[in-house]
């Protein structure tokens, strides 16, 4: 008599790859790597996000300056025309 076997063939387990000798290295490597970026940008960032932080808030003061200025100035093109007129 032939035996079938109507069953799927059985796949091996995987074991995971965090359990594997082998790539422990390399994951170690890796998380060092990211590490490492993750400290390099935190020194490369930070300088540069507070010279930002320096320099917009220079730019609000410069801009409510300006527009104190612009508000003296009202007027100022009437009074020029006006002027010129009153030359010739």
């Amino acid at each position: 008599m032939i035996r079938i076997n109507l069953l799927p063939a059985r796949r091996p387990r995987i074991r995971p790859a965090a359990t594997n000798e082998a790539t422990r290295p390399m994951v170690m490597g890796l998380a060092g790597l990211a590490a490492v970026a993750v400290l390099v940008a935190a020194l490369v960032d930070r300088p540069k996000r507070s010279r930002l932080g320096e320099l917009s808030d220079a730019n609000r003061q410069l801009q409510s300056q300006i527009q104190a200025k612009n508000k003296q100035l009202e007027g100022y093109p009437q009074l020029k025309k006006a002027a010129e007129e009153a030359d010739d």
